[in-house]
């Protein structure tokens, strides 16, 4: 009896083990996409040029930074606040139009049901993203890779 006893005990720890590292992956796994953008484009700060572009979020649960990298450039872009949405096959970058051009808006992953918001760049050109919103939003694919 306490053989099977202590056994069965063994084989809980080791459920338990393998479960907290699948809760754990979870929670740390990233997403990494890419994306072309039609146009120059600001993104926290950072002046992104036309072209394609890879990025990388560490942690889609609590995204703390996206890691851009293209057209000869690399940023860190700090994550904005971040909501829950429908879980869906396809991701996006939201393109609000600005008094100086274009600016990313939001980052939706829509693998993970997750959606970024971000600041535009100054007040004035929030106004006037709000104010032309039906036609200054310009939606950008984002492709899920490896």
């Amino acid at each position: 009896m306490k053989i099977l006893k202590t056994a069965s005990h063994l084989v809980l720890v080791a459920l338990a083990l393998v479960l907290s590292a699948s809760v754990g992956k979870s929670q740390v796994e990233g997403y990494k996409g890419t994306f072309t953008l039609p146009f120059e484009v600001s993104w926290g700060g950072t002046t992104l040029p036309a072209g394609d572009y890879t990025l990388r979020v560490d942690s889609v649960s609590a995204p703390q930074f996206i890691r851009v990298d293209g057209e000869g450039k690399s940023a860190f872009i700090l994550a904005g606040s971040h909501d829950p949405s429908a879980i869906s096959n396809h991701s996006q970058l939201v393109l609000a139009q600005t008094a100086h051009g274009y600016a990313v808006r939001s980052f939706e992953v829509g693998e993970y049901g997750l959606s970024v918001d971000f600041v535009l760049p100054r007040p004035k050109a929030i106004q006037y993203a709000n104010n032309h919103q039906s036609r200054g939003n310009i939606e950008v694919a984002v492709r899920q890779g490896h």
